[in-house]
């Protein structure tokens, strides 16, 4: 009786990588610089730059960035697709958190970004406070801490009641003396922050956040909160800086504005050189970037100006 031929050896396995794979879609659009408002010896020295060369987004791919691209501030609330509902624990995002309009020219793809329930903002602050409470390490460390969880509800409040709060704030950067809000919310809150920034000692800081949550918890269980007016920004500087990023400025300390300030100039200078070495090429994120950055100098300047906080 002949013997039964072993089986072939299986080929080793194919190494695969197991990381799990966020599946979602954004809304791209396409890529025009529009108006960019530069002064033009700004880019002294660059030439044959290709600006014609419009490049398109496309649905599914990613948009590139360059390496000067970067995040200020914290992501702000859940990420959602706008056609359904999103369930975040007990809570659900049934709408959409307002964006600043940029316009035919946004370079970024757009992700709207979920409305967090005031219960959730609320309670949300009260465990953020009761982790700082049990820290034992450094003032800095804890401020710093307690800041970071912070700023993405302090954005949401501001998003769902600030009112004309920005409106107001940029009018007085940009047209001094500008106008006075209507809703205050936005202004106690930047002096409670600066408050918690010049805090001497942990129960200082633990007091001057529990005002915070205070002052947040009054604004957004008003009768009739007053969502955020973005009109100001969105007319003045064509939205090419995000809510977050002018919330950083408002709530900075002199000290970290004034650093903020010197970062930004490197970056300037840094993207000035890398552009002039781009003759013939269309560097049309690059060109965003640099535009934007502008806009945030010029805020943050104006912001130390209304502060009389000196440079340097």
């Amino acid at each position: 009786m002949a013997q039964k031929k072993p089986s072939p050896p299986r080929p080793a396995p194919v190494p695969i990588d197991d990381e799990p794979t966020e599946i979602g879609e954004g809304l791209f659009g396409e890529a025009d610089l529009g108006e960019c408002d530069l002064d033009p010896s700004e880019l002294d020295g660059v030439e044959d730059l290709d600006l014609g060369d419009d490049e398109k987004t496309h649905p599914g791919f990613a948009v590139p960035r360059d390496s000067f691209e970067d995040t200020r501030g914290e992501v702000s609330g859940v990420v959602i697709d706008p056609r359904k509902t999103l369930n975040t624990g007990k809570f659900k995002a049934l709408t959409v958190a307002p964006e600043v309009s940029q316009g035919p020219w946004r370079e970024r793809a757009f992700i709207p970004r979920g409305v967090v329930p005031k219960e959730e903002i609320l309670e949300s602050m009260e465990q953020a406070l009761q982790i700082a409470a049990m820290q034992t390490g450094p003032l800095q460390r804890v401020r710093i801490a307690l800041r970071a969880e912070l700023m993405p509800l302090l954005r949401q409040a501001v998003e769902q009641a600030g009112g004309d709060g920005l409106d107001a704030w940029l009018s007085q950067l940009t047209r001094p003396p500008g106008r006075p809000a209507k809703d205050p919310f936005l202004m106690q809150l930047a002096a409670l922050m600066d408050r918690f920034g010049c805090a001497p000692h942990q129960e200082a800081l633990l007091g001057e956040a529990k005002a915070i949550a205070a002052l947040v918890q009054k604004a957004l269980c008003a009768p009739a909160p007053k969502k955020l007016s973005l009109k100001f920004l969105e007319e003045e500087f064509e939205g090419r800086i995000e809510v977050d990023a002018l919330l950083t400025i408002l709530f900075a300390t002199d000290e970290e504005l004034e650093r903020q300030r010197q970062q930004v100039d490197r970056t300037l200078d840094s993207m000035r050189l890398q552009m002039r070495s781009m003759a013939g090429a269309s560097p049309d994120g690059l060109m965003w970037n640099f535009s934007r950055l502008k806009v945030e100098k010029r805020i943050v300047e104006a912001e130390q100006k209304r502060r009389g906080s000196p440079k340097g």
